[in-house]
């Protein structure tokens, strides 16, 4: 059912009343006030009309309005994918058409890029097209190679035919001079024919002197003529040799082409071979403990071809990404897939500056992070700015960094996506000098760890800037040169800790009090020596005076606001914290991470 006028009207209110990031498809269609009949492709059609005509004004476009357009058509591009549903070439080329168009606009308008909203977000459009539906060209070094070949073939043409040309020109000539030097002796065998008639001929004789001397002079010209395009056929001689060596040229690069595009067919097959051997290879060892001869034969009964030597090989390989022991020796070791060894009851201690008086730390939880879309880095980037403005240097996130894959069905593409992205957390994950981020692990960490794999671990591993705090609780020490000053305790339970439903009720503050209880027991230390106690796991935003402790909401996805939380400690001349105060922040209507109250905390005595 096409788009009426009306409809368009209700949706570009739609997007005027809703911010980037706060745009949902069912709410788009509930703001139509009817049940909508409009296919996703329309709907895709329609915003990237509205792009297209947005980029061929010459006046100043709204930079907010646009990248909320383009944030849906990102979003509609993987519901229509998701759903299989086909989208016309022409419709994808249209979209895979917005940076040239932009930069059209932009030297129209004399207008400057919008390195803050529309770049990002163009970006992330065509490299979510670019996945999803992938443009079956060559890979950029084959384009370049068949472009030079391209042109130098064009350059070779056009060389050739004005060689040939400057030969022609010097046939027609050297034809024309033999022909006037013929004449010439037939006319001078004529006069000497008519000397007996000279008497009676003397008007023809003048005549044909003239003749003769016309004659004469055309042909001293048509020779000059000859002269200078044997000139020009001399200087057209070394293009020639330049043909001939750029042909060779030529040649030479379609070969090269030729056997790049090969051997990468044959890379290509041999990675896709491996990986489906180590695929099954994962499958096996998860739940068996077998030695080389029984992986090569399950690999083999499952259809591929294989060897001891690639076997081993692949093992070595998977070592490096996921957790493999070795079980017992016989003849030969035996190997099976298990969750790395963890620990609880950390200890980190945060080196405080002399004479400092207040010492600021941000508090995170919760991220739950599966993909990297922009509103994912956008708040990532407003936490570091954040940071960087308010002179903070240390994040502690209290648990669930990641939300993991498929917890309930191991299969190698599981581990893998798990394991992969945590390399793209790696790159991705924001990087600041002089700002660090102590993680906690808590229970989806936990659970990525069946599948071998301890993913703060991993990503502490390869950053400087990330700090493993271990599983479920650790203890925060703030010491400066002049001793400790204090300690407070972050907590990031597992679901089983609590019997009640705590995702939509809260924690029960007897059954926390009795949480908190056992765990100090289980380290052997007094609570009275901890200032408080915070907590993730929960995505809301909450304090307990009483009972000294809070919640942290979730940066990513609150159940209330999403968010995080400022803390200053402010330390006393005997070098001890002397109070606390919690900041919570939120995103406010502009997208910004911005303070909402303070709530002043001091440790009070009897628990």
């Amino acid at each position: 059912m096409p788009i009426t006028a009306v409809d368009k009207m209700k949706i570009n209110k739609y997007l005027k009343d809703n911010a980037i990031g706060d745009i949902y498809y069912q709410d788009m269609c509930d703001a139509l006030g009817k049940k909508v009949k409009i296919t996703d492709v329309e709907f895709l059609e329609y915003f990237t009309d509205l792009i297209v005509a947005e980029f061929s004004k010459d006046v100043k476009i709204n930079s907010k309005q646009t990248t909320k357009i383009i944030s849906v058509i990102e979003a509609f591009l993987g519901w229509i994918h998701e759903a299989g549903t086909e989208v016309s070439e022409e419709l994808l080329d249209k979209i895979r058409s917005f940076s040239n168009l932009y930069e059209d606009y932009l030297e129209r308008s004399q207008t400057e890029k919008d390195e803050e909203l529309i770049i990002p977000y163009m970006n992330s459009l065509l490299e979510t097209i670019n996945s999803l539906y992938p443009n079956e060209t060559n890979t950029d070094s084959l384009s370049k190679y068949v472009t030079i070949v391209a042109e130098l073939k064009n350059e070779i043409k056009r060389l050739t035919r004005e060689l040939e040309e400057a030969h022609k020109l010097n046939e027609i000539n050297s034809k024309t001079i033999e022909e006037k030097h013929s004449r010439i002796q037939t006319l001078s065998n004529d006069l000497v024919n008519s000397n007996c008639e000279v008497s009676a001929q003397n008007r023809t004789i003048t005549e044909l002197e003239k003749t003769v001397k016309d004659l004469e002079d055309r042909a001293e010209k048509l020779e000059t003529e000859l002269l200078s395009s044997k000139m020009e056929v001399n200087e057209l001689s070394p293009y020639k040799y330049q043909c001939e060596t750029l042909t060779r040229a030529v040649e030479s690069l379609s070969k090269q082409i030729e056997d790049e595009t090969k051997a990468k067919k044959k890379l290509e097959r041999l990675q896709t071979k491996e990986t489906k051997i180590e695929a099954l290879m994962y499958e096996y060892i998860l739940t068996h403990d077998a030695n080389l001869d029984e992986i090569v034969n399950y690999v083999k009964t499952h259809g591929s071809s294989t060897d001891l030597k690639q076997v081993a090989d692949l093992l070595r390989r998977m070592k490096n990404k996921i957790n493999i022991e070795t079980t017992r020796f016989s003849m030969q070791p035996r190997y099976k897939i298990t969750a790395p060894s963890i620990e609880t009851n950390k200890r980190f201690e945060v080196d405080v500056p002399s004479n400092c008086k207040v010492y600021d730390i941000m508090l995170v939880a919760d991220y739950h992070l599966e993909e990297f879309t922009p509103k994912v880095l956008h708040a990532l980037d407003e936490l570091h700015d954040y940071c960087a403005k308010t002179g903070i240097n240390l994040i502690l996130n209290i648990g669930d960094l990641f939300n993991g894959y498929d917890f309930t069905n191991f299969k190698y593409e599981n581990a893998i996506a798990n394991y992969r992205f945590i390399e793209k957390a790696i790159q991705e994950i924001p990087y600041q000098p002089n700002l660090y981020q102590a993680i906690l692990s808590g229970n989806h960490e936990r659970n990525i760890l069946k599948y071998g794999i301890n993913p703060v671990k991993m990503l502490a591993d390869a950053r400087e800037d990330i700090i493993d705090l271990g599983f479920t609780h650790s203890t925060i020490e703030l010491v400066s040169p002049a001793g400790k000053i204090g300690e407070f305790g972050i907590h990031h339970p597992n679901t089983f800790d609590f019997q009640i439903d705590f995702e939509e009720t809260g924690l029960d503050f007897g059954q926390l009090r009795d949480y908190i209880k056992r765990v100090y027991e289980e380290q052997g230390r007094d609570r009275l020596n901890t200032y408080i106690d915070i907590f993730g796991h929960t995505h809301k935003s909450q304090f307990n005076y009483r009972d000294s402790y809070c919640y942290i909401p979730s940066l990513m996805e609150g159940r209330s606001k999403r968010g995080a939380c400022h803390l200053k400690v402010y330390i006393n001349d005997k070098n001890e914290i002397d109070y606390m105060v919690f900041m919570p922040l939120s995103f406010n209507t502009s997208n910004k991470l911005a303070r909402n109250n303070e709530i002043v905390y001091e440790k009070v005595l009897s628990r």
